[in-house]
């Protein structure tokens, strides 16, 4: 396998960080571990404006989350072997 530019990834690289910018604070995080119930939890992460549609479950915010990141990384990434691995449930 060839050594990757780091160039081709830079538009990649910079959207995601983009994306992930304030999403996940330590002070969002810490008040993540204080929720009470899923349901606060889900509350407090749609807050963030990170879990997505109000009403979807856990497992169905993970999913749309994962299918966004993986729908990015397979538009953008010059390579999209070396992410395919990724893609397997059991990693």
């Amino acid at each position: 396998m060839k050594k990757p530019n780091e160039n081709e990834y830079l538009y990649l690289n910079t959207s995601i960080h983009a994306k992930t910018d304030g999403v996940l604070t330590k002070e969002r995080a810490d008040r993540l571990t204080e929720a009470r119930s899923a349901e606060d939890f889900m509350r407090m992460l749609l807050d963030f404006g990170f879990a997505g549609e109000q009403g979807a479950t856990a497992e169905e915010a993970a999913d749309n989350a994962l299918r966004e990141a993986f729908g990015l990384v397979e538009k953008y990434a010059p390579d999209k072997d070396v992410y395919a691995l990724f893609r397997y449930p059991y990693d």
